[in-house]
């Protein structure tokens, strides 16, 4: 019975351990959202201030109309949300299609290709991101 207690407190220990850890890691990566938001309520002098004014005083609730009036929020939101829905549908039908031939079909050099294939997820984006936005520049889908 002494062994299933000491094990039991171990066991709280690590539970209790591992939920310290989860929370202060959840601080530190809230904190930028947080930060965002109490800066879009900020006047433009306390945006701005040195030393950092940490909490806005008055809260500036305008600046969100005046936001939206000043750009074309919904046009930027809409272009965003096609690029991202014909992006995902693509990405999706030749995934599959890609997956179905290498799971299904046998072929010569199979195995290789998909090596290869895979080895280009080692590529960072920054590498590729000029020929991707040519691309797209080709298919007519930059500047709508």
């Amino acid at each position: 019975m002494r062994a299933s207690t000491r094990r039991t407190a171990r066991q709280a220990a690590s539970s209790l351990s591992k939920h310290v850890v989860l929370v202060v890691m959840s601080v530190l990566l809230g904190f930028p959202l947080l930060w965002m938001v109490l800066t879009s309520l900020k006047t433009n002098p306390q945006s701005l201030a040195v030393p950092v004014v940490w909490w806005p005083h008055p809260f500036e609730w305008k600046n969100y109309p005046e936001f939206l009036a000043a750009v074309p929020f919904y046009r930027y939101f809409l272009n965003t949300l096609l690029y991202a829905a014909v992006t995902i549908v693509g990405v999706c039908i030749s995934s599959s299609l890609v997956a179905y031939g290498f799971s299904r079909i046998r072929w010569r050099g199979r195995d290789v290709v998909f090596q290869v294939m895979v080895s280009t997820l080692l590529i960072p984006f920054f590498a590729t991101l000029i020929p991707l936005f040519v691309m797209y520049k080709r298919f007519h889908m930059v500047g709508w």
